[in-house]
Formats: C-alpha cells, structure tokens, sequence
C-alpha cells in the first residue's frame, strides 16, 4: 500500500494554485530576525503543499490521510481536539486513482506532471501467525 509521498508538480499555473480559495498559503516570518521566508505553505487535507519563489512546487504527506479526509472517514476513536488524520482502514488502488484525480484537479494538471521524489510502501501482514525466521 502507497501512504506518504512527495511530489514535484511541473509547469503549473503557480499564480492560480496560489489564489485557490481552497488553500490558504502561509508565509513564516522570523520573530527574531524579520526575515520573511522564500516559501509559502498551505495544508489541505492533512497534507502539505509548498511554492518556493522560484515557483517550484511541492506536495507531501499522506494520500491515505488524505483520501480518507476528503471521503469523510474518521478514525473510530475520533477527537476533535488534535486530530492528524487516519490512515488505519484499507487503501486500494482505486482509492489511489481517485487520489490521483484529486490532486490533478487541485494542480489543475495531468498526472504526468508530478514527479514522485519520495514515496511510502507500508506492507499489511500478521508476522505472529507465521514463523518467519
């Protein structure tokens, strides 16, 4: 199963993904120094997506978090209070490609224009019912 990644996305409209009223871009400032940071980072659905000033764009975190976010799946033990997401039901392929449309839909591009730089397999198995060693 596929849980984290981090993908470049490629040749975007950078200026639309910052208006998109579905993100809310935020830019750190040091306290100390004034020193305003080169990057803007906005969350949705448990995950993170930066712009850099050189109009590089990343996305990261988890898919399962966040296809679960936008289906509406909470965890069985829900809290408000602090709640990071769940990733704890099944996650299949299907789940994947709709993540995948997800995603191109809110880059407003084509799969083909996000590059994975980093990805997550988890592997769902009982190793107390086998003997494995």
């Amino acid at each position: 199963m596929i849980d984290y990644i981090k993908l470049q996305v490629q040749n975007i409209n950078v200026n639309k993904l910052l208006n998109n009223n579905k993100l809310d871009f935020k830019t750190e400032v040091s306290e100390s120094t004034g020193v305003i940071s080169t990057k803007k980072i906005a969350t949705f659905h448990y995950c993170k997506i930066t712009v850099y000033d050189s109009d590089i764009v990343i996305f990261q975190g988890s898919i399962h978090k966040l296809f679960n976010s936008v289906k509406r799946i909470k965890a069985p033990n829900y809290n408000k209070e602090n709640y990071k997401g769940f990733n704890g039901n099944d996650f299949t392929l299907s789940n994947i490609l709709e993540v995948k449309n997800v995603l191109c839909e809110l880059f407003n591009c084509e799969s083909k224009q996000m590059i994975f730089q980093n990805i997550e397999f988890g592997i769902k198995h009982n190793f107390y019912k086998k003997n494995w060693l």
